[in-house]
C-alpha cells in the first residue's frame, strides 16, 4: 500500500532531476563581461526616424516660400502647416524627393501661391502622398509648371484651391487622390500620365484633363463645369463614371479608347468622339444632346444608349457625323432619334432599337444589314421554339 512517506521519497528525485534541467538550460554563456568601454545599443533619432520634418529649421522659407527642400531626401509633416499670402507652401529645387503629408493639412490662406510647387526645370523622381492640400489661392499641387518627369501622387485630397487641384507633368502616376471644387480642373496632366482611382467633382472646368497618350481608369467625374473625363489623342479612357457635368461626360480626342464606362445625366454629349476612336461596351443615359456622337473612322460597338436628348428634340442614341465609321452591335432606345446618320460612307450591322421617336435615320450612301421589325412571336413554353426575327442575316438590324 502507498503511503505519504512513499509518494514524497517517490516525487522527490522527480523533482530533482526538473531543478536540474532548468538549470542546465540557464546557463547561456561566461558570466564575465567583455573587456574594452560599455557602449549603447540603443538607436539613435535619425535611426527610428531616418526622415527629415518639415519644419523652420530643417526647411526654412523665404520671401516666396514657407518651406523650401532642396537637398534629396524623404520630408514629412508633424502637423498642420498654414499657408502665408504671396507665398508657396512648400516648394521642392531638387529630384530624388519624397513628401509624406502624414495625415495632415496645407492650409492655404487668402493671396497665397500653390500648396506644393516643384520649381526646377526638368527634375524628376518626386512623390507626394497621404494628406490634403486646400484653399491654396493657385494649385493646390503644381509639379507641371517646370515640367518636371515621373511625379508621383498618391492618396492626396485637393480641394477649394484657387486653380487646379493637381497639376502635373508629364508620366505623372495619380492614384487614389481626390479633387474638388477648384477653380479650373480637378486633376490636370501633361503627356504619358496615368491617373487610376480617383474622384473628381465641382470643379471649375473639367474634372480631368489629359495631354496626348494618357490613361484614366477607374475614375468618377461628376458635377463639373467643363468636361468630365476629357483626354487627348491616343487616350485610355476605362472603367470610368462621368455624371451630371455641364459639359460632355467623356470628350475623347483622335484615336482614344473608351470602353466599359458609364456617361449619364450629363448637360451636353454622354460621349463625344473624334477621329478614329474605339467606343466599346459603355452605357450612356439620360444626357441633354446625343448619347454617343462621333465624327470618322471610329469603331462604335456594343454599347447601350437610352433616354438621352432630355432636353432636347433632336437627341440621338448613337449619332455619326462623319464617315468610315463602323456601327455593330449597339441598343438604342427610348429618345428622339435611334441611329442618326448624317454622312455617307459608314456600315451598320448587327445593331436593334425600340421605342425612340424615329428608330434609325440614314442618308444616302450608306452600308447596312437589313433592318427588320421584329414579329410579335408567339407564346413560348417548353425547351424549343421557331425564331420570331423576322430575319436570318447575321448582319441584320432589328427595330423591335
Amino acid at each position: 500500500m502507498l503511503t505519504k512517506s512513499t509518494l514524497r521519497s517517490r516525487v522527490k528525485p522527480v523533482a530533482a532531476v526538473c531543478v536540474l534541467g532548468i538549470a542546465a538550460f540557464a546557463i547561456a554563456g561566461p558570466l564575465t563581461p567583455p573587456t574594452g568601454p560599455v557602449e549603447s545599443s540603443y538607436k539613435t533619432l535619425g535611426e527610428v526616424e531616418p526622415r527629415i520634418a518639415i519644419n523652420a529649421t530643417n526647411t526654412p522659407g523665404g520671401v516666396l516660400f514657407t518651406h523650401y527642400i532642396d537637398k534629396p531626401g524623404s520630408y514629412y509633416l508633424t502637423g498642420n502647416i498654414t499657408g502665408e499670402a504671396g507665398k508657396h507652401g512648400i516648394a521642392v529645387s531638387v529630384p530624388g524627393v519624397t513628401i509624406d503629408l502624414n495625415g495632415f493639412e496645407l492650409v492655404g490662406v487668402p493671396g497665397s501661391n500653390n500648396g506644393v510647387f516643384f520649381i526646377t526645370n526638368g527634375s524628376r523622381n518626386f512623390a507626394l502622398r497621404n494628406g490634403r492640400v486646400r484653399n491654396w489661392g493657385a494649385s493646390g499641387v503644381d509639379t507641371a509648371t517646370y515640367n518636371p518627369h515621373d511625379v508621383e501622387i498618391t492618396d492626396v485630397h485637393a480641394s477649394n484651391n484657387g486653380a487646379a487641384g493637381l497639376y502635373c507633368a508629364a508620366r505623372s502616376r495619380i492614384s487614389r487622390c481626390v479633387a474638388a471644387n477648384n477653380g479650373t480642373d480637378g486633376i490636370n496632366t501633361s503627356a504619358r500620365a496615368v491617373i487610376e482611382d480617383c474622384s473628381v467633382w465641382g470643379n471649375g472646368d473639367h474634372g480631368i484633363e489629359t495631354a496626348g497618350h494618357c490613361v484614366v481608369r477607374r475614375c468618377e467625374a461628376r458635377e463639373n463645369v467643363g468636361a468630365g473625363i476629357q483626354v487627348n489623342v491616343f487616350g485610355t479612357v476605362v472603367d470610368c463614371l462621368a455624371s451630371e457635368n455641364t459639359l460632355q461626360g467623356i470628350d475623347a480626342a483622335a484615336q482614344t479608347v473608351v470602353e466599359h464606362c458609364t456617361a449619364n445625366e450629363n448637360l451636353s454629349i454622354g460621349i463625344l468622339a473624334a477621329a478614329a476612336c474605339t467606343i466599346k461596351n459603355n452605357h450612356v443615359s439620360n444626357n441633354n444632346l446625343d448619347g454617343i456622337r462621333v465624327s470618322s473612322q471610329c469603331f462604335v460597338a456594343n454599347n447601350s444608349s437610352n433616354n438621352n436628348g432630355v432636353n432636347s428634340a433632336l437627341g440621338a442614341g448613337i449619332r455619326a457625323t462623319g464617315a468610315d465609321n463602323r456601327i455593330e452591335g449597339n441598343n438604342c432606345g427610348f429618345q428622339d432619334i435611334g441611329f442618326d446618320i448624317d454622312v455617307a460612307g459608314n456600315i451598320l450591322n448587327r445593331n436593334t432599337a425600340t421605342n425612340n421617336t424615329t428608330n434609325w435615320t440614314i442618308v444616302v450612301g450608306n452600308a447596312y444589314g437589313p433592318i427588320v421589325a421584329t414579329p410579335a412571336g408567339a407564346a413560348v413554353n417548353g425547351n424549343t421554339a421557331a425564331a420570331a426575327l423576322g430575319s436570318t442575316d447575321p448582319n441584320a438590324n432589328f427595330t423591335y
